[in-house]
């Protein structure tokens, strides 16, 4: 490990030992072991600035991969964030292979678990596009679509448990990724992205077999 890389781990031992520390049942052994293991993971990922709640999670991360669900569950709990949807977190764990990829969308809240009236125990997870940040030079309409769909490519192990029942949320049709897409947004052309999302989720269906695809909902 460089240097550089070893002080950036040193920096964020002592926050997530704030956060272990926080949880009963958890001895300062346990604590320190896991506060370094998380530690590592944000210096080997880059991460160089992180809210609480970015640590929250990281911690109920490293927590869930040692086995111990219920202190993870009880990290998340008492986040207004996190709380309602501890389930989902927890499950996503599981689920997510690369997880270091898919954590800035969730810090930033791009993608979020979601709840919806009448899905009953179905998945359902947010994509929100007012929250999707592009790169000036990658604001052309086929380099937009390329980012959507790699971010959706790594989001669809969330439905592999459901063989792809469940729900994929889209919230943002004045946000700016449209608006660069399209000037002025309207219902014509978030249909256009609805039915994009939907093809890209109709070939993940057949290549992970699932017996089906989630349903694209506008938020």
């Amino acid at each position: 490990m460089s240097v550089g890389s070893h002080l950036v781990e040193m920096a964020w031992h002592e926050p997530l030992l704030d956060v272990l520390h926080s949880v009963p049942g958890i001895c300062p052994e346990d604590a320190n072991h896991i506060a370094r293991g998380v530690a590592l993971f944000c210096a080997e990922a880059g991460f160089v600035v992180l809210k609480r709640a970015d640590l929250l999670l990281l911690a109920a991360k490293g927590l869930s991969g040692l086995g111990r669900h219920t202190d993870a569950e009880n990290i998340l709990m008492h986040d207004q964030d996190y709380g309602p949807f501890v389930r989902c977190w927890l499950g996503g764990f599981e689920q997510i292979d690369s997880f270091a990829s898919l954590f800035p969308f969730f810090s930033r809240g791009v993608v979020a678990p979601g709840r919806w009236s009448g899905l009953q125990n179905q998945t359902m997870w947010i994509l929100d596009l007012n929250r999707l940040m592009v790169a000036e030079e990658e604001l052309h309409e086929m380099l937009v679509y390329r980012s959507m769909q790699l971010l959706l490519e790594r989001l669809v192990v969330l439905w592999d448990a459901d063989c792809g029942r469940g729900v994929l949320g889209i919230r943002g049709h004045n946000s700016e990724v449209m608006q660069q897409l399209f000037e002025v947004p309207k219902s014509k052309d978030m249909a256009t992205v609805v039915a994009y999302v939907e093809d890209v989720l109709e070939r993940a269906r057949d290549s992970r077999d699932w017996i089906t695809r989630p349903d694209v909902m506008m938020l």
